[in-house]
């Protein structure tokens, strides 16, 4: 089925660049376009603030799209600010537009990085400009952070990526890797992998190949949380930091695959009526301690216990789920 714009139902119409449908179309976000369709009908200067109430959306929100505009060079504030910085397009390297900048006289410390000009890492974004202009290796990460995010970077990405690099004092590869990250998992907003990097850091994960050790890590995790999901059938519940500790542990520490974890379960339920966490974690770390490492371990252990002790035994399977029933049931 072929569309076609009824150009005689319009009426009043108003200009659009093409480089909007051309070059931003498929990058840039509803709000996005929205504040840029707004701006160009109106065809004057509108606060940030009256723009939130137009559009009914939060300021700093407003602000962070506004941004994005700014970047590609079709918005600029009053003040001229963006029209002196440089367009950073999608099909361009940001190096040779920064490059361009007229840099101030950056500081350099003894290693002849660029210090930072404030005390909490926060840059404008013509601060982030002249920095580049003056530091080749971050024009590079601003450079490759682009191709990840597949848009112009707005203020508020380069604000955090020279943050990483300048403030917290990140390997560009090691911010790199982080945002490959944010990317896999579907969290690439700026923000998150600000916290994510930070948090790494504060872990003592600080080299590429620490956090390739420990995506790997996440990686199994996600995998494992997974098939829990769906042998216990929670697809949309979020689970909470306890039970993920647990599902680690389970396949972890126990070396248990998801056919043992769901005999597990399928004995929370008919014992407790419910899917317990605490129930089926008591019940592995019990069959653990009694040599149950398979399902057909679980299925078959009282008879092979039976049978070694000439038809009686000193315990059954059933017996360590009644006792762990009633550990449950008293706490």
């Amino acid at each position: 089925m072929k569309y076609r714009a009824n150009f005689s139902q319009m009426g009043p119409a108003f200009a659009v660049p093409a480089s909007v449908v051309d070059d931003h179309l498929r990058l840039c976000s509803a709000l996005q376009l929205k504040l840029l369709l707004l701006l160009l009908r109106q065809g004057s200067a509108l606060t940030d603030e009256e723009i939130a109430v137009l559009l009914r959306q939060r300021v700093e929100d407003v602000r962070d799209a506004a941004s994005y505009w700014e970047a590609a060079g079709l918005l600029h504030t009053d003040e001229g600010m963006a029209a002196s910085s440089p367009a950073v397009r999608p099909d361009t390297d940001p190096s040779v537009s920064v490059s361009e900048a007229s840099p101030r006289a950056v500081p350099l410390d003894r290693e002849g990085r660029t210090v930072l000009l404030t005390s909490n890492g926060r840059l404008s974004r013509q601060e982030c400009v002249d920095l580049a202009a003056s530091d080749r290796v971050l024009r590079s990460l601003l450079s490759k952070a682009q191709e990840i995010l597949g848009h112009p970077l707005s203020s508020v990405d380069m604000q955090c990526l020279t943050a990483l690099y300048q403030y917290y004092g990140m390997a560009p590869e090691f911010i790199i890797t982080v945002m490959g990250y944010c990317k896999a998992v579907g969290k690439l907003s700026m923000r998150y992998v600000e916290r994510t990097a930070a948090g790494w850091q504060e872990q003592g994960i600080d080299t590429v190949a620490k956090a390739e050790r420990h995506i790997d890590e996440l990686s199994r995790r996600r995998s494992w949380e997974g098939q829990v999901r769906s042998a216990f059938g929670l697809r949309e519940r979020t689970l909470t930091t306890r039970e993920r500790e647990m599902i680690a542990a389970w396949f972890g520490e126990l070396g248990y695959g998801i056919d043992v974890i769901r005999l597990a379960y399928e004995r929370a339920v008919e014992n407790t009526g419910k899917v317990s966490f605490a129930y089926i974690n008591k019940v592995l770390q019990n069959w653990h301690k009694e040599g149950v490492r398979t399902a057909a371990d679980a299925a078959n252990a009282s008879a092979r216990r039976m049978q070694a002790a000439g038809g009686e035994t000193s315990y059954s399977i059933q017996e360590i789920e009644d006792r762990v029933l009633g550990n449950f049931i008293e706490k």
